[in-house]
């Protein structure tokens, strides 16, 4: 005679019953949070950003996430006020931008690390997006929250920062940071003494 499954489940402890019935709701909340995660990473449609005006004011768009956020736009048709350090920068990209596309929009987002001059990250990887990349990841974001992660590996990472202790995390950022800075003062120091 065959025992059923919810059969074979009453004849458990009562502490077993307990403990298969709290990691079932877990696993079913992880698998809500892993399915919502792939719907908003993936599925979900950009908003149509036209509808917060015509206009965007975009700083740092002579180089790096700026420049690509402005790219990306002006292909959505939004107008651009370019915001830039060098004159003559602003003047190249502004031409560039409107010979491919009359008009342009942006929204700032901060991300973790991107291969840009700023962050002196020379080459992109998996979870080091380029900047064309990072914006591209951006503009499905732009709209629907107020502060975001756009570029879905970064959004693992996160994830699983906030599974950790608060001063593991400031500590693993702090070190990462200076080692960071590290490499930009050995490569100052060699400039000056070229």
């Amino acid at each position: 005679m065959e025992i059923s499954s919810l059969e074979a489940l009453k004849t458990q402890p009562l502490w077993f019953i307990i403990l298969f019935g709290l990691g079932s709701l877990s696993f079913l909340k992880i698998s809500v949070s892993f399915l919502i995660w792939v719907y908003v990473s993936f599925l979900r449609p950009p908003k149509n950003i036209k509808k917060y005006g015509s206009w965007a004011l975009v700083t740092g768009s002579t180089d790096g996430i700026g420049k690509a956020f402005a790219f990306e736009l002006a292909k959505k048709g939004l107008n651009l006020i370019l915001v830039g350090r060098n004159p003559k920068k602003l003047e190249d990209v502004s031409s560039e931008i409107q010979s491919k596309s009359p008009k342009t929009q942006i929204k700032n987002v901060v991300p973790l690390y991107v291969a840009t001059k700023m962050a002196s990250i020379k080459r992109s990887s998996f979870f080091v997006p380029s900047a064309t990349g990072y914006a591209k990841a951006g503009l499905r974001w732009l709209g629907h929250d107020p502060r975001c992660t756009p570029y879905w590996p970064h959004s693992v990472i996160w994830g699983l920062l906030y599974s950790l202790p608060e001063f593991a995390v400031d500590s693993w950022r702090l070190n990462f940071c200076l080692k960071i800075r590290r490499r930009g003062q050995l490569k100052d120091s060699r400039k000056k003494d070229s």
